[in-house]
């Protein structure tokens, strides 16, 4: 049976972890800290996997039952959704790593034109 918003909301921690299931593979991972975690599992390339999909509250049940869907279009499509995520994340680390230098030369630029306009105040 799936889960209810109040179900979520109300899910209190115990002495060891345990999940409350959605249905399709999502579950709410509830740690004895209190923190709660959204996972997937699945199976890809006849092996069980784990998809992390975020932590409850900043990731609702709606945007949740939203990742597990597109989750399983990925794998209906021959694609491991961890790996596609992996590669999001590192496509997108490499364009901040790209952006960095960029700002490092725009900064060094303004400084040498401060220090330019010192000098010739002197």
């Amino acid at each position: 049976m799936p889960l209810s918003a109040t179900q979520v909301d109300k899910a209190k921690p115990l002495e060891k972890d345990y999940k409350m299931s959605d249905g399709s593979g999502l579950y709410l991972l509830v740690k004895p800290s209190g923190a709660k975690y959204w996972r997937m599992k699945y199976r890809f390339a006849n092996k069980e996997r784990l998809l992390a999909i975020g932590v409850y509250p900043d990731i609702s049940l709606k945007d949740a039952r939203i990742a597990r869907d597109e989750a399983r279009r990925q794998l209906a499509q021959g694609i491991d959704p961890n790996a596609e995520k992996q590669a999001r994340k590192l496509a997108s680390d490499l364009k901040a790593c790209r952006a960095v230098p960029r700002a490092v030369v725009e900064r060094a630029d303004a400084l040498a034109d401060d220090v330019g306009e010192l000098s010739k105040k002197e």
